[in-house]
């Protein structure tokens, strides 16, 4: 109580504006990071004749 450990505090956290915000951040930026990856992985594949 009080080291700000409580999982309960946390699922709290995690349901307010600023979690749902942190955490549509996070999912577009590594949504993004995959599109990235996967467009380097077809730009250098040799059957991309599209």
């Amino acid at each position: 109580p009080g080291d700000g450990r409580d999982p309960r505090r946390g699922r709290a956290y995690r349901l307010t504006d600023l979690g749902r915000a942190v955490t549509r951040a996070e999912a577009r930026r590594l949504v993004e990071l995959a599109e990235d990856e996967r467009v380097r992985e077809l730009a250098e594949s040799p059957e991309v004749g599209r």
